[in-house]
């Protein structure tokens, strides 16, 4: 059974024989055990000092020694998994979404009515809430289900450089950025807003563009111009990753933003267009998406330095919608052989720890 050690700089320093010894006795001598035998014990949130590991802990046991908590864990209970949500209100493909496990929002679709149709979501189900002013589709959605931006996309046809901000009850008409575009990636809050690539009429884009809340202003450009890549993070630090490139490759390019210039980073372990995005520039999750030559039910995890393949998720699916971050994120919509009104829910324990 592998051994987890919990450390802090100062944990050794700190943390004595006196302060981790329990005032009950414990089944195991010195190891507060994985069954809870000890939970009689009146202070049975402390264990006792070690001289040793014990030679055959099982999962759950909890010790100190050599300076360090220690807690042997089965792996498998800090893998990440996919478990079933709840259903749309109206099946959507290519929805805009931002916003948490617990707490998401979804507006747009590429089909009509869907175009300005919007729900949110309790953790629990989607409840449809006010309807969008525009009918636009291939949006780009960030921030939080009281404070979202909906921008770009395609309104009856022509790409568009509107915006639409959401208040929690109603939606209200943002400035419009000065170029028009389809399918960006993009991130941040409804006040300190990134995006990033898509499609205009000539081509893909490599621009970038911030948003204040009030207006929009230009960035420097992404290395390598796409558009349905998708991103995470904030406007100071942010990562782009996946999209199709002009010729109709799908990707797995990822970039990282500086809050200045884009930089080049490890690629994805597999192609990915239009995936689910979600979390920090250090902490991301993909899922999702289409390869190039089918709809994807692959997961990657992003460390701000490599990529990672997560568990895949329920069902394979193109262009969802999504939110959240790497230990608590949400998928949503999406198509495969049909336009989809499913949500998965992506979970992943931790281990937290004070650094004392």
């Amino acid at each position: 059974m592998p051994l987890t050690q919990i450390k802090g700089s100062n944990v050794g320093a700190v943390l004595t024989n006196t302060q981790l010894n329990t005032t009950g006795t414990a089944s195991v001598s010195n190891v507060l055990p994985g069954t809870f035998a000890w939970s009689s014990a009146s202070r049975s949130g402390l264990t006792n000092f070690a001289a040793s590991d014990p030679a055959t802990p099982v999962a759950g046991d909890v010790w100190f020694q050599g300076g360090n908590v220690k807690i042997t864990t089965n792996p498998n209970a800090l893998t990440g998994m996919w478990i079933s949500g709840g259903t749309l209100v109206t099946a959507r493909d290519y929805p805009g979404g931002c916003g948490l496990q617990s707490s998401a929002l979804t507006s747009s679709g590429e089909q009509s009515p869907n175009r300005q149709l919007a729900e949110a979501y309790s953790g629990t189900s989607w409840a449809s809430v006010n309807n969008t002013i525009s009918a636009t589709y291939y949006v780009q959605q960030f921030g939080s289900t009281n404070a979202a931006v909906s921008s770009f996309g395609r309104l009856a046809g022509p790409r568009t450089a509107t915006c639409q901000e959401f208040d929690g009850m109603s939606w209200s008409a943002g400035n419009s950025a000065a170029t028009a575009r389809a399918i960006p990636g993009g991130c941040g809050t409804q006040t300190a807003g990134l995006t990033f690539g898509g499609a205009q009429d000539a081509g893909d884009w490599d621009a970038t563009t911030k948003y204040d809340g009030t207006s929009w202003s230009a960035a420097n450009s992404i290395l390598t111009a796409r558009d349905a890549l998708k991103g995470a993070g904030k406007q100071s630090a942010a990562v782009n990753f996946g999209g199709w490139e002009d010729g109709g490759s799908a990707g797995a390019l990822t970039e990282t933003y500086d809050g200045t210039s884009w930089s080049a980073a490890p690629v994805m372990p597999g192609n990915k267009n239009y995936p689910m995005a979600g979390g920090s520039q250090s902490a991301a999750i993909a899922a999702g998406g289409h390869t190039g030559s089918g709809n994807s039910d692959a997961t990657f995890e992003f460390d701000g330095a490599v990529w990672t393949s997560g568990a895949d998720s329920l069902s394979p699916r193109n262009s969802p919608g999504g939110g959240g971050g790497q230990t608590n994120g949400v998928m949503f919509g999406g198509y495969n052989s049909g336009t989809l009104s499913t949500t998965e829910e992506w979970i992943k324990p931790q281990i937290q720890y004070y650094d004392v």
